[in-house]
């Protein structure tokens, strides 16, 4: 017996030095990450012993994309350091713009050259007037060299009080010149700024439309003429949030 008992107080001192060894590489890690001049980030804590790094990054602001946070939650657990959860406040702002809603949260897995991403929130209120009760984005590397599918779906939308046709899905192919290198925030934002037209379909209940083309260049969301008001709707929405004048129909069919 006396032998077992050493036996675990000496496991669980080597796991205590190993955990306080990867706590330290974990802080230093992430804080070289989020370096400067990509982003501004206060106070930086870590808790989760004996099996997690939970890190709290405080008034966390990444100006490239005008995202402002109170705090940003990093949680992994100890063995996996390829699978990262992302928590967020319940307002924040992103492009500038005011984004609010509960349960946000990202999960992030290494694959390869970038990451598969999926962010989901409830009760999720956009800028100009889109409101859903559930809605997830999903970034997925595709292949080929700068090939990526991105996924929007939004459940039980209403646009500035108006009930619209959902559940809303939207896939859109977006090319890039190089991959990304995700070895820093800095080496990300120069990569994520490089894509131009971008192939889009959206569906919903009463209509799927095709062959819409979104041009991060021009600011300009264009294609074939909506048949339903609620797409028309939305992409009005899209395209204003883009600060485009409106959607440009007329082309594609």
């Amino acid at each position: 017996m006396q032998r077992i008992i050493l036996f675990t107080v000496g496991l669980a001192i080597l796991w205590s030095i190993n955990w306080g060894w990867g706590y330290s590489r974990n802080m230093d890690d992430t804080r070289a990450w989020f370096d400067a001049p990509a982003a501004q980030v206060g106070d930086v804590s870590q808790r989760g012993f004996p099996s997690r790094y939970d890190v709290t990054l405080d008034d966390v602001a990444i100006p490239a994309i005008g995202f402002t946070a109170e705090f940003v939650q990093i949680l992994r657990v100890v063995y996996n350091a390829d699978h990262r959860i992302i928590v967020l406040p319940d307002e924040f702002t992103l492009m500038g713009q005011p984004v609010s809603g509960t349960g946000f949260r990202a999960s992030v897995v290494r694959d390869g050259d970038f990451a598969r991403i999926t962010i989901e929130g409830r009760d999720i209120t956009l800028p100009k007037g889109l409101r859903a009760a559930h809605g997830q984005i999903s970034m997925i590397p595709d292949v080929g060299l700068g090939q990526y599918k991105l996924y929007v779906a939004l459940d039980a939308a209403t646009l500035n009080g108006t009930t619209l046709a959902t559940p809303i899905q939207i896939t859109a192919d977006v090319t890039l010149p190089e991959t990304i290198d995700p070895s820093s925030l800095t080496s990300v934002l120069p990569g994520l700024f490089g894509w131009g037209k971008t192939d889009v379909t959206v569906v919903t209940p009463d209509e799927t439309l095709s062959n819409l083309s979104l041009d991060a260049m021009t600011r300009t969301l264009s294609g074939p003429v909506p048949q339903s008001a609620d797409m028309d709707a939305l992409l009005a929405w899209v395209a204003t949030l883009m600060g485009s004048a409106a959607y440009q129909s007329g082309q594609g069919s």
